[in-house]
């Protein structure tokens, strides 16, 4: 693994890293806990197969070279986002990063001191718009 890959290892991230024609030339372990897939590396991007929703989406960006963000749901419920990057001076995408939405919102309440979500009154998370400092209700005691 090069050192660039294992700095992006110590990320709490998934990363695919993609050559030249959506050919997978790295794949960390987070990557391969949150979409659900074996270690395997396959040669093609289009060849992972995940149960989530909204992969299909994922595919199709990449396959179109679109720098993009995508939500995506396991079947367990789990939230993750998946944003696109194309690489500079070319017209692919050259990451798939994968972000556990629920572990942000864990650590973002955390940063803002708030209290753990089932003691906390909190705005709706599909709401829109600035994150807000915590409430009366979230202020550490």
């Amino acid at each position: 693994m090069s050192e660039a890959l294992s700095c992006l290892a110590l990320s709490d991230d998934g990363h695919i890293v993609l050559g030249p024609g959506a050919t997978v030339t790295a794949l960390d372990d987070e990557a391969t806990r949150l979409l659900g897939i074996e270690r395997a590396l396959p040669r093609a991007f289009a060849e992972i197969a995940t149960d989530l929703q909204g992969w299909a989406d994922v595919l199709r960006a990449v396959a179109e070279g679109q720098r993009t963000d995508i939500y995506l749901r396991g079947p367990t419920g789990r939230r993750l986002l998946a944003s696109l990057r194309r690489a500079p001076g070319t017209g692919h995408v050259g990451l798939v990063e994968l972000r556990d939405l629920d572990q942000f919102d864990y650590r973002r309440d955390r940063a803002l001191g708030c209290c753990p979500r089932s003691r906390c009154v909190r705005r709706s998370k599909i709401a829109p718009g600035p994150i807000s400092p915590p409430s009366a209700a979230c202020r550490p005691r």
